[in-house]
């Protein structure tokens, strides 16, 4: 495909006319095939007459002299002499004359038109050159010069005779040339740059940038191409970049993506081109054995790659080259900033080994053992310097040098009985300083003697009667070996005040020193003690709770919580929390002094919600009822009934008493039984039997209760009511025994 040079429209490759705008797009005669001169409309080689549909704006025919058409000058692209103009003159009724007819090209002839815009033209080429992009035709034919016209003047007289300088032809048609040539220039100027312009723009989307930089710097400044230029140039560097990236020429990388601005990611292509460039260096610089000056590359080239790891690379090498050199301090030096990198540490405790080594065979025992110890796990390292610190320490002990001898101890942890051995030694000088008041040292000795014969609780103790009585100067140095010391002090004497909650904050505020944690908890508890003697529980719960599990703190929140529930109506839920409460003489005495039945209470809430539960209307759930009658010669004979007989029920109702915790429980019952016995008509024989009754003063419902001494017996279980009548009567004719047992479920409300 081609485009129109007129209208830009596309076009095939072998179409002579833009179906668009209708432009002949040729550059040579179809006929003769002789080159067609810009702006003009006939063949100067053959006489036919181009197309060009611009010619129809032009219908009036060119002023001048003679009252016929006006000759058309083709100039060649040539110096503008006189001698190489060839006029071709072309009537429009000569038969001769090479004007293209309808039969030609489907149009209607037009005249020609000097001056006016025909489109886009190409530029012309060479004579006898091929056109490269164009369509060519073959000749069509032999032309004939037309004949000239008698009637026109041969030369450039006027009409009236009178001859006229031979300069005035000259310089018309000099005229006429420069006109000519000027709108041929102008013509040409505006569609180079057009052309270009579309060209470049298609090498810029291409990817082409180094062509369309050359296309748009020509095009100047038409349209927008001086801000295409100026991306195809940030374009072409970021290009130039990336392939000088990729070939390791980094320092022209750095220049092209600095040059490249801020076109896609240059920025950070500059900066990592900066890093590579130092990071090369650095490998270049490491290689060649000048490790100062590599290590200060490769910190240049911050994280690129493995840059940190190269750094580590050259303290190593700097350390071996140190340990060939005998020179075990700069070694270790080195190998410490190495650390991580391969074996360096490993490197330190052979270097310590052997200088353990080296001391001990001198007899420097301490030395020894500071070498061996700060070698690790090296070896047998670890070994010989707990045998060495432990002898020392021993040695240190025998001495009455207890603070060496429990250093000493204190590095080699539980080696041998080296910690039970540091503890007596720390205990011992403890106590001895506390004996003399010198409370600084007793504190310091005593805390890190732990738990070694009860040392931390002989130093809170001391702490804590220092503090009673009131002598805070001393209770302060006694704790001078930790910062929270003096918190603690404080939350002690606000704890002897009774100002539990300021007690508390300082306790918090001193951390887990000694058992300030416990007496965090034991200032909120007592705090709670307090409230709970006012029966706020809802306040005592929750300074309870802030105790948890300190002394009875947790057992006595459940019991507010019962409280506060009971209060409520929540009785079931009350229950539950008091079944979470295991009832101790301690509990029962840290109750009583606040005025609290924390047993009775508990029975009270169970025992109630026991009542709630039976409380109201039951119906006979099933029956079981007999009589069975034996005459004295032991012939037996048995009624019995397993129907639910109507009018039995049984109805429960009570009241409670909250200061005595008792209750008053009512309970009306009826069941069915046999009253006689006859082996002919039982069923007039039986009947049912009712009761009231009204019990005062009960802790809780008994499980047994006894509605008519023991002939009538009510029980309660897993909320079932069954009542058991049993009678038996004797007689002459032999023994009636009497049996019911019925049993009632809760009636539905």
């Amino acid at each position: 495909m081609k485009t129109c040079l007129k209208c830009g429209a596309e076009m095939a490759d072998d179409a002579v006319f833009c179906k668009k705008c209708g432009f002949a797009d040729i550059t040579h005669c179809t006929k003769c095939g002789k080159k067609r001169m810009p702006g003009s409309q006939f063949c100067r080689g053959c006489g036919k007459r181009f197309y060009d549909p611009e010619d129809q704006a032009a219908s009036a025919p060119i002023s001048g002299p003679s009252p016929v058409s006006e000759p058309v000058l083709a100039p060649e692209p040539v110096s503008p002499t006189v001698a190489a103009i060839e006029p071709v003159w072309a009537q429009e009724d000569s038969p001769t004359a090479p004007v293209a007819n309808k039969a030609e090209t489907g149009l209607e002839p037009i005249a020609p038109s000097f001056g006016t815009d025909t489109g886009p033209m190409p530029v012309p080429a060479s004579e006898g050159e091929a056109p490269s992009e164009y369509h060519s035709f073959e000749n069509e034919g032999t032309f004939t010069p037309p004949a000239v016209d008698a009637s026109l003047p041969t030369d450039l007289s006027d009409l009236t005779g009178k001859k006229k300088s031979p300069l005035v032809p000259i310089i018309v048609i000099a005229s006429l040339l420069f006109i000519v040539f000027a709108g041929v220039a102008v013509f040409f100027l505006a569609t180079a740059s057009s052309r270009r312009y579309k060209q470049a723009k298609k090498e810029l989307d291409a990817g082409n940038y180094e062509k369309a930089v050359a296309e748009f710097e020509k095009v100047g400044k038409y349209e927008d191409a001086e801000d295409l230029l100026a991306e195809a140039r940030a374009l072409l560097h970021y290009e130039n970049g990336k392939k000088a990236f990729d070939q390791e020429d980094f320092d022209k990388a750095l220049e092209e993506f600095k040059a490249a601005g801020t076109i896609n990611d240059a920025e950070y292509m500059a900066k990592q081109s900066e890093f590579a460039g130092h990071y090369k260096k650095g490998m270049s610089l490491s290689g060649s054995g000048d490790y100062d000056a590599a290590i200060e590359e490769f910190y240049k080239a911050s994280d690129y790659k493995d840059a940190p790891t190269q750094i580590k690379a050259c303290y190593y090498k700097m350390g071996q080259e140190e340990l060939s050199k005998n020179n075990p301090d700069g070694a270790e030096k080195y190998f410490n900033l190495a650390e991580g990198y391969q074996d360096a540490s490993s490197k330190i405790s052979e270097i310590n080994y052997v200088r353990g080594e080296n001391a001990y065979k001198a007899g420097d025992n301490l030395s020894a053992a500071k070498y061996f110890y700060k070698a690790g796990k090296y070896q047998d390292a670890e070994d010989r310097a707990n045998e060495l610190y432990y002898n020392l320490a021993i040695e240190a002990f025998n001495k009455g040098e207890n603070e060496k001898a429990a250093e000493y101890f204190s590095l080699i942890g539980d080696y041998k009985d080296s910690k039970n051995y540091a503890q007596s030694v720390y205990y011992n000088s403890g106590m001895a300083c506390l004996n003399a008041k010198d409370y600084e040292n007793a504190g310091k000795y005593l805390y890190l003697a732990g738990d070694y014969q009860k040392a931390d609780q002989v130093l809170t103790n001391a702490i804590r009667d220092l503090a009673k009585a009131n002598d805070l100067i001393n209770a302060r140095k006694l704790c001078s070996f930790d910062p929270a010391g003096d918190k603690y002090v404080d939350g002690l004497t606000a704890f002897y005040k009774t100002d539990y909650l300021t007690a508390a904050d300082h306790f918090k505020a001193s951390g887990d020193f000694l058992n300030s944690v416990t007496l965090y908890k034991s200032s909120y508890y007592n705090y709670g003690l307090g409230i709970f003697k006012t029966k706020n529980y809802e306040e005592a719960e929750k300074y309870f709770k802030l105790g948890e599990d300190y002394s009875y703190a947790s057992k006595l929140a459940h019991v507010c919580e019962g409280e506060i529930k009971y209060s409520q109506g929540y009785i079931s839920q009350a229950a539950t929390e008091y079944s979470k409460v295991s009832i101790d003489k301690t509990l029962k005495s840290i109750c009583k002094a606040r005025g609290f039945d924390v047993s009775g209470r508990k029975a009270f809430v169970n025992a109630r919600l026991t009542l709630e539960r039976a409380k109201g209307s039951w119906n006979p759930k099933a029956n079981d009822i007999e009589v069975k009658f034996t005459d004295k010669s032991g012939y037996s004979q048995r009624i019995y009934s397993e129907y639910i007989w109507d009018g039995q029920y049984l109805d429960l109702s009570f009241t409670y008493n909250e200061k005595t915790m008792r209750f008053d429980i009512t309970i009306k019952l009826a069941f069915g039984r046999y009253s006689d016995y006859s082996p002919y008509d039982y069923s007039q024989y039986h009947e049912i039997k009712s009761y009231t009754k009204t019990y005062k003063n009960q802790k809780k419902l008994p499980e047994i209760i006894q509605i008519d001494g023991k002939t009538v017996v009510l029980r309660y279980v897993k909320g079932v009511f069954t009542v058991t009548y049993t009678k038996n009567v004797s007689g002459s004719s032999g023994v009636k025994q009497f049996k019911s047992v019925v049993s009632y479920e809760k009636a539905t409300q």
